[in-house]
């Protein structure tokens, strides 16, 4: 018989099990693709364009105009946006297109002036900028290295942004009963370790978050994470300083 104090729960029918653990995921990239402009299933560039103009809308002054998820082999054109067709949503605030893999996207005229790139800038080890005919102009579409030159450079998600990222992100994970997520990627964004700073001093995680440093960039992540510990440690002296005050 089963013990008197064991409590017991009528699930009506459902199976409860386990919180699950990520084994491999990117919450902190998703929670940005999130507030970005959601281009998953888009059919044609006539599409992509109207969704990313109508987003546009919503985008506060100063960011990018961001658009995730879209899938050239899927698109009617079999291509990704041109330069010239992504200067059609702006010719004067930054562009950016990233596909649903996150290796590939393009830009606009206004994204590579803003970032430096340009016909003279040479692409990096591992990755590409498309080129014009000429072999020297910027057709738009970059991969890879390329593609994370340009990103790096976004400004950084601030205030109720910084709160949206992670919380936005934490909900869909824990919505699939896991109640540990992963990001594999840190660093891949420069404010990454902000927002990631913003989540602690917030306490804005309703789960638990394993991250780990994109491999391009582990020393400074490694640097920023130990300024994080740092001030983690010095918090909790202070905090016992102040209870052994109180006592």
């Amino acid at each position: 018989s089963a013990p008197p104090a064991l409590r017991t729960v009528d699930l009506g029918g459902k199976t409860m099990l386990p919180g699950f653990i990520d084994s491999h995921g990117h919450m902190v990239a998703f929670g940005k693709n999130m507030i970005d402009a959601d281009l998953v299933g888009t059919p044609d560039i006539a599409d992509l364009i109207a969704r990313m103009k109508a987003h546009a809308q919503k985008v506060p002054a100063g960011a990018w105009i961001v658009g995730f998820g879209y899938s050239a082999k899927k698109m009617k054109e079999n291509r990704t946006p041109t330069v010239e067709e992504l200067d059609a949503i702006s010719t004067t605030i930054p562009v950016m297109i990233v596909d649903g893999s996150g290796h590939l996207g393009a830009g606009n005229s206004a994204l590579f002036a803003i970032t430096g790139v340009g016909a003279a800038t040479a692409d990096p080890a591992g990755g590409t900028f498309a080129r014009k005919a000429d072999g020297k102009a910027l057709a738009g579409p970059m991969e890879e290295t390329a593609l994370n030159m340009v990103r790096e450079k976004r400004p950084p998600f601030e205030g109720k942004m910084a709160d949206d990222v992670i919380t936005g992100g934490a909900r869909v994970w824990a919505s699939m009963g896991q109640t540990s997520a992963q990001d594999c990627g840190i660093g891949l964004g420069s404010d990454d370790m902000a927002i990631l700073r913003n989540a602690i001093n917030k306490n804005l995680l309703p789960i638990d978050l394993y991250v780990c440093a994109k491999d391009s960039v582990i020393d400074p992540m490694l640097a920023q994470a130990n300024e994080v510990r740092a001030d983690a440690t010095a918090d909790r002296v202070k905090l016992a300083s102040r209870v052994d005050g109180d006592t």
